[in-house]
């Protein structure tokens, strides 16, 4: 039933509801409520709607003064509405499918209420008053260095501001219980936004007019002409983009060259080539938000050379992506709209003596398994690999078919999914070792026999790892401090090294195979029982890299260069042939030899709205460099796939 303005006169028995303080609207079965049903109730301070079915409650009349509510025993899940009664002073809410620490939040959001469901909030308004001071002394003491940052970029944004501020904040709040996590974003939201805008108002307004001058300046001197999807002047790949246009598939070009920092002796110079949105959620076109975690080039075969095709996941699509015309060739749609695919990996199996079949191997947050012809980009086979998210997939550089799979479930599972068919497939589980870490990414040494796994809580690693007469023994590398490790890669100039990339660390570092090898040998076992082995950290090289804020940003190598993204929307390059692997003791740490900066891009609008959320922090999720380092390709979380094209000159 709804609640409208018949209704509450025939409850109060009058017509004059301007004189009303006091209403009782329980067991009314009422589910939702009219626009203007209170908007006679200008006097009204006592609200009883206790025993409906009401999932939230609006009433902007009421808004300002109403002191006494009751919305006990509904169907309320959400408490931010209650942000909008800033004068309520006794709330009881007890009765609706909420969390405990949604009662926090509450009196957090009503600054004057001093009983909610008839207790004193005194002692919850102390939590939150501690946790108030805290995030203060935070905000504070990042304020100076985001602000400078800021203002060194090429263009100042305060919404950029805001948000690097209260994610800097937010992820340094550990002594923040999980009860107060909540409590903890909504102050957060609200601070940052104050601080920013009461005392950069009039330089907000400066660089906003700056921006756009600039902006209008690049407008009016490009001549280009630029199609609903992406600027290209031929007519074959603007055929094919207006069909992806169908599929709500759409590029975005740089406007410019994007700025870069290079050292004078650097072989390497990339132009951004093209921005795709080919993951959106419903073939939405503004999403923003679907997160595309990893990329992989397809691998050379015996009757193709690969190179140009890239493999692209995120929600639950795989995309194949053609690099030269910059066009996605297939797509793959997940049945399971929960999915999230969070990893992916290809092999070249053997067919007969003059072809190979090319597979691409994907999983996520379903737990599942898919493989994928590419001819096609249809699956032949899915299987449920672990009892928690699949996070990264790796087939056997020497066993084609062997495919190893790590999961949040701390477990490594090596499978052989056998030769493809067209109808099934016979997957086998050939092995399953537990890690004792969130898994997050896998390299195998064929040359030393050794799995390694880098997790949340530091490198785990197996030595003799294909020996099957006897189960591995477990190696695990132990860190003070920035233990999560989201970047591993083994140097195919020189195999007996790996790069290591510890987040927040502010440098990737290399470490010696077979120097942690004879340190697991000669270290004792954690106690009798256990064949369980702690190694110390040894780097015996570094590369110079930025002071990340976020996690699972994971680098990629290939012979002669390393790409690693950053939370700033930057690639960081480095020629990896420079590496002096016979005498790295006392080398000096490599800076990048070229960092990319996120571009300024043409951003189409649809129906008079821009695409692409130019305010969101752009963070590289992953990155992928075809074999002849021809063509880089990044994962981002706003939903881009962007492509890097080596310039000529280099």
């Amino acid at each position: 039933m709804q609640l409208n303005r018949e209704l509450i006169a025939k409850c109060v028995q009058s017509e004059a509801l301007e004189s009303v303080h006091s209403l009782n609207l329980s067991k009314q079965n009422i589910t939702d409520i009219a626009a203007n049903a209170f908007d006679e109730l200008v006097s009204l301070q006592s609200l009883d709607l206790s025993n409906n079915r009401l999932k939230t409650f609006t009433a902007e009349k009421l808004c300002a003064r109403l002191k006494k509510l009751d919305l006990c025993d509904n169907e309320i899940r959400d408490v931010s509405f209650l942000s909008n009664f800033p004068a309520i002073e006794r709330l009881s809410i007890a009765g609706n499918p909420l969390h405990t620490t949604d009662r926090l939040l509450i009196v957090a959001m009503l600054p004057n209420l001093t009983f909610l469901d008839g207790n004193d909030c005194s002692a919850l308004r102390e939590v939150i008053s501690k946790l108030d001071l805290d995030i203060d002394k935070k905000i504070d003491a990042f304020w100076q260095k985001e602000l400078s940052n800021a203002l060194d970029s090429a263009s100042f944004d305060c919404g950029n501001l805001e948000s690097r501020l209260a994610r800097l904040v937010r992820q340094n709040a550990t002594d923040c219980p999980e009860s107060a996590k909540k409590v903890l974003n909504y102050l957060l939201e609200n601070k940052v936004k104050q601080k920013v805008e009461e005392e950069f108002k009039t330089l907000k307004a400066r660089f906003n007019r700056k921006a756009n001058e600039t902006s209008n300046e690049s407008d009016a001197c490009s001549d280009q002409t630029v199609c609903s999807v992406c600027d290209t002047p031929s007519s074959e790949v603007c055929s094919k983009k207006r069909e992806q246009e169908e599929h709500s598939i759409e590029g975005v070009k740089p406007k410019k060259r994007c700025f870069y920092i290079r050292k004078e002796n650097s072989s390497f110079d990339y132009e951004a080539v093209l921005f795709i949105r080919c993951h959106s959620s419903q073939n939405n076109p503004y999403d923003s938000t679907t997160q595309i975690w990893k990329t992989a080039f397809e691998p050379k075969t015996r009757q193709s050379n690969g190179c140009n095709l890239v493999a692209s996941c995120g929600g639950n699509i795989v995309c194949l992506i053609d690099c030269p015309t910059a066009t996605v060739k297939k797509r793959y749609c997940d049945s399971n709209l929960s999915e999230n695919f969070y990893c992916m990996a290809w092999t070249a199996i053997p067919s007969n003596g003059k072809s190979e079949d090319v597979i691409l191997a994907v999983g996520g947050r379903e737990r599942h398994i898919v493989l994928l012809h590419p001819d096609e980009l249809i699956c032949y086979c899915k299987f449920v690999a672990h009892d928690k998210d699949v996070n990264a997939l790796l087939f056997h550089p020497k066993n084609p078919t062997w495919l190893f799979s790590a999961s949040y479930d701390k477990t490594i599972k090596l499978w052989d999914i056998g030769k493809p068919t067209r109808h099934q497939a016979k997957v086998k589980l050939l092995r399953h070792v537990n890690a004792f870490n969130f898994l997050l990414q896998l390299v195998f040494s064929p040359e030393y026999d050794v799995l390694l796994a880098a997790g949340e809580n530091g490198l785990t690693f197996w030595p003799n790892f294909s020996n099957e007469k006897r189960e591995p023994q477990l190696g695990h590398v132990s860190f003070s401090k920035h233990k999560v490790i989201d970047g591993l890669a083994i140097f195919p100039e020189n195999r007996e090294f790996v790069a290591v990339k510890r987040s927040r660390s502010g440098v990737i570092d290399v470490i010696n195979l077979k120097r942690l090898l004879d340190d697991f040998t000669t270290a004792p076992t954690r106690n009798k029982t256990s064949s369980f082995k702690e190694t110390p950290f040894k780097s015996c090289y570094q590369f110079e890299y930025c002071e990340s804020i976020c996690d699972y940003m994971y680098l990629t190598v290939q012979q002669g260069l390393m790409v690693c993204g950053d939370n700033d929307g930057q690639l960081w390059l480095y020629d990896t042939s420079k590496i002096p692997f016979d005498d790295l003791e006392g080398s000096k740490k490599q800076p990048p030899d070229l960092v990319l900066k996120w571009p300024t891009i043409n951003n189409p609008k649809l129906n008079d709205k821009k695409i692409v959320n130019e305010k969101q922090p752009v963070v590289i999720n992953a990155v992928a460099v075809s074999p002849d380092l021809e063509f880089i390709v990044a994962a981002t979380n706003i939903n881009l796939v962007c492509l890097w094209k080596r310039s000529t000159d280099s």
